[in-house]
């Protein structure tokens, strides 16, 4: 079974365990990262994307999500002796900038953040289509973006030493 993973992102409830990059480049931890004051600013590549607020549209999946997925590709495997393929995400789209609206809402922080040029090749969205999931394997999503934030969020002030 391939699995197309579309914006991992997120970290279990307890705080044990979360994105251990010192360095990420995804929007999440770094607009937590600048909430928590362990960056000096927060840059969001593009504001002149055909989307409503200029901003890429992009679909995040919470970390366990995607590890409930593993688990039924691998129950699927050994019940179907089949391959296939599919798609994890939720399927809904948030941009960049309600990725930060959704930070300083939950951080309750304003984010020092500023818009520079686009990153070569970057397309307006990207967004799963996870109807194959959904019917093959019964997979959902059961982690909001809310949770998916607030979780990274949780983690990252709790494990310093991944945030420097």
């Amino acid at each position: 079974v391939i699995f197309r993973y579309f914006n991992v992102a997120g970290a279990e409830p307890d705080n044990s365990n979360g994105l251990r990059v010192k360095n990420p480049t995804h929007i999440i931890p770094n607009a937590n990262k600048t909430a928590l004051g362990q960056n000096n600013i927060l840059y969001i590549f593009g504001n002149d994307y055909d989307t409503k607020d200029g901003t890429c549209i992009r679909d995040y999946i919470h970390v366990l999500d995607l590890a409930n997925a593993h688990s039924l590709g691998m129950k699927y495997m050994f019940e179907n002796n089949k391959s296939n393929i599919f798609n994890l995400g939720s399927g809904q789209g948030f941009s960049v900038k309600d990725i930060v609206d959704e930070v300083e809402k939950i951080t309750n922080k304003s984010l020092n953040y500023k818009f520079v040029e686009r990153r070569k090749g970057d397309p307006a969205s990207v967004l799963a289509n996870c109807d194959k999931v959904f019917s093959i394997l019964g997979w959902e999503p059961k982690y909001s973006l809310k949770d998916i934030i607030l979780s990274d969020y949780n983690w990252r002030k709790s494990n310093n030493e991944y945030n420097g």
